[in-house]
């Protein structure tokens, strides 16, 4: 594989630098769903939840797979609990 085909970050190959999966697209809606209703910008968001506001982004978009502190951060925000955000 070519060096430009991989990413910066120890070489992993840029497929899976982007883990735009089936899961990660129904998640990423969810957020997106609920982060609207709540009022929020992208950005209030992610403040809101103490990341990067390009990260909100490339979850809702399903590119990113949270972690589960991520997750509990987003609960967290929108003040549900963190099953409620699996309800897709």
């Amino acid at each position: 594989m070519p060096p430009l085909d991989r990413c910066a970050k120890g070489g992993i190959p840029l497929n899976f630098a982007l883990m735009k999966t089936t899961e990660n697209i129904a998640f990423g809606k969810r957020v997106a769903e609920l982060r609207k209703n709540a009022g929020f910008s992208q950005e209030q968001f992610a403040f809101e939840c103490n990341v990067d506001r390009t990260y909100i982004g490339t979850i809702e978009r399903g590119e990113k797979s949270p972690t589960l502190n991520t997750i509990a951060k987003i609960a967290d925000a929108l003040n549900i609990t963190k099953s409620e955000l699996f309800n897709y």
